[in-house]
Parts: C-alpha cells; sequence; structure tokens
C-alpha cells in the first residue's frame, strides 16, 4: 500500500512513516523500561495476584481465548453489521474510482 500512495499522498505518507516509526521506538524504549530496568523500591513489598483479581481474570483469558481458537459465533454475531459497512465502502470506492 505504500508504494501505492506514495506518489499520491507523499506528504501523508512520509509523516505517517514518520509517526509509525516514533511510535515503534517509544514502544521498544517503555517495553525495556518496564520488563528490564531496575525494580522500584516502593513496589518490592507488593503481594502477588490475589483471589478477587484472579476472579476477574480467569473468565476474561477463558473468553479470550474460546474466541481465539473458535471465532465462529462472535463473527456471526457481527456478520449483519459487517456486510452493511463492506457494502458501503465499496460503493464509495466505486464512487471515488469514477
Amino acid at each position: 500500500m505504500f508504494l501505492v500512495f506514495f506518489p499520491v499522498f507523499r506528504t501523508i505518507v512520509i509523516l505517517s512513516t514518520i509517526g509509525i516509526l516514533l511510535n515503534a521506538a517509544y514502544f521498544l524504549w517503555a517495553f525495556q523500561r518496564v520488563f528490564f530496568g531496575k525494580l522500584n523500591e516502593k513496589y518490592k513489598d507488593m503481594e502477588e495476584i490475589n483471589g478477587m483479581e484472579l476472579f476477574t481474570v480467569i473468565p476474561l483469558a477463558v473468553i479470550t481465548l474460546f474466541f481465539g481458537i473458535y471465532p465462529g459465533p462472535y463473527l456471526d454475531l457481527i456478520q449483519a453489521t459487517m456486510d452493511q459497512i463492506i457494502e458501503k465502502v465499496a460503493f464509495v470506492a466505486a464512487y471515488v474510482a469514477l
């Protein structure tokens, strides 16, 4: 897509690329500080996850795994809406292509 839009929208593509690169650099910097940095002293006595937190996390993890492995029920639920959106986008794309 980059090569398709570059000749037409040169400035927007360049700005978008710079934004993507800055975002990736910031993400890697933040990831390094969070996961590989020194432990803040105020968190050294923090306890591990408790029962109430597990009560909320486990159902979310199960739902995430279920829809990740078998997304059919979710896709069936959003099918009608997505068909309408795709139809409208195709109509606009056909209009713009003229």
